[in-house]
């Protein structure tokens, strides 16, 4: 998930995100904190795995 700010030092606008991520329950791992100076528009969304779990081999 992404939660957009207006600049870098959007303070403001950090904390309304944060709050409203925070009443949704979205962990804080899964949010991307993007500017309108560093966002891609064009950028590929990758889907998160379904189970939440990954295969480590021994």
């Amino acid at each position: 998930m992404q939660a957009r700010l207006a600049s870098e030092i959007d303070l403001t606008g950090f904390r309304e995100e944060a709050r409203s991520l925070l009443a949704h329950q979205v962990p804080p791992e899964q949010v991307d904190w993007i500017t309108a100076d560093n966002s891609d528009q064009f950028a590929e969304v990758v889907p998160a795995d379904a189970k939440g779990s990954k295969y480590v081999p021994r």
